[in-house]
């Protein structure tokens, strides 16, 4: 008798199941309540400014990534990063910066303008990162002076914090229990079960989580999003190899013109070099057209990946 295959469990590391499991109307309370424990204050009320974007077709998820959130005196700008690349923090600040410009603008009296916060789940960080870190803007010299401080990026180690969650060690595991509250994001059902419980919160999430599993029209978004992932993930990786290899055949041919000895050495340094340089902008072209699918603005894609706006915009002509 065939072996039936056991069916793949989305955790709200996937942004369409962060999305629908607690940034509706209906479950409004569970992000209130998740948004409290970050920031560590009563939050009166809050206004989902996004909300009337549902993940119903794929084709507008671009549209539906970022959360945004308004409350009496905070917009929150929340991110689900399932992975992790070096010009992540470029384009996750470039929306805060987007978000605190048009308040800016808006604002009548700069005293009583929001504090904008964002707040990253990221998973694939640096081994140094910490499970919590909390960016501001002050001087480096005098670490207490803030230039500004209504600005703020709180992120969070995904991945850390599982694996201390997960640890023997028991120190370990009680420090990652102070945020069982995010690590609930990225656990199975069994797990969820168990961290879960006793908590009516928790418990309201894991039971949103696990119809929205047991949904297939959901299910068929989930593995959409998990495509488009994978897919941008290989596509930076063989820009950046096709591009070094183009670099060091350049590199090679230019040091035998130039003389074997010394040539040859100097060639492959200078084809490295190019290679790095030409994989790079390959790596920035391919996450700009993402980018373009994703329905973001040539100023904000050319901010994020270091392409001038001009070919950004040729790249959409395309």
């Amino acid at each position: 008798m065939k072996e039936k295959t056991k069916e793949k469990y989305y955790t709200a590391m996937n942004d369409v199941v962060f999305k629908n499991a607690l940034c509706t109307e209906e479950n409004k309370d569970l992000l209130k309540w998740l948004l409290e424990k970050i920031i560590h204050k009563k939050i009166e009320d809050l206004i989902i400014l996004n909300n009337e974007l549902p993940v119903n077709n794929y084709n507008q998820k671009g549209r539906t990534l970022d959360v945004l959130v308004k409350t009496p005196n905070e917009i929150i700008n929340i991110e689900v990063n399932s992975a992790y690349y070096s010009q992540l923090p470029v384009r996750n600040a470039g929306y805060l910066m987007s978000n605190y410009v048009e308040d800016l603008d808006r604002g009548e009296d700069y005293e009583v303008m929001n504090t904008h916060i964002q707040i990253n789940f990221t998973k694939g960080l640096p081994k140094d990162a910490l499970l919590e870190d909390i960016y501001m803007l002050h001087s480096i010299k005098r670490k207490d002076n803030y230039y500004i401080e209504n600005f703020i990026i709180i992120e969070y180690n995904i991945d850390k914090l599982l694996k201390y969650y997960k640890s023997k060690d028991l120190k370990k595991k009680e420090e990652a229990m102070e945020f069982k509250h995010l690590i609930m994001l990225d656990l199975g059902d069994k797990e969820l079960k168990e961290i879960c419980k006793g908590d009516e919160y928790m418990e309201k999430f894991r039971k949103k989580a696990h119809n929205l599993n047991k949904d297939e029209e959901m299910r068929f978004l989930f593995s959409a999003e998990e495509d488009a992932i994978r897919t941008h993930n290989t596509l930076m990786k063989n820009a950046t190899q096709e591009g070094i290899e183009q670099g060091i055949a350049q590199g090679i041919e230019q040091g035998i013109e130039q003389g074997l000895a010394q040539g040859i050495e100097q060639g492959i340094e200078q084809g490295l070099e190019q290679g790095i340089e030409q994989g790079e902008k390959s790596k920035a072209v391919e996450i700009a057209k993402n980018l373009l699918g994703l329905q973001m603005t040539p100023s904000d894609i050319a901010k994020a990946t270091g392409l001038s706006e001009t070919e950004v915009i040729a790249l959409k002509k395309e």
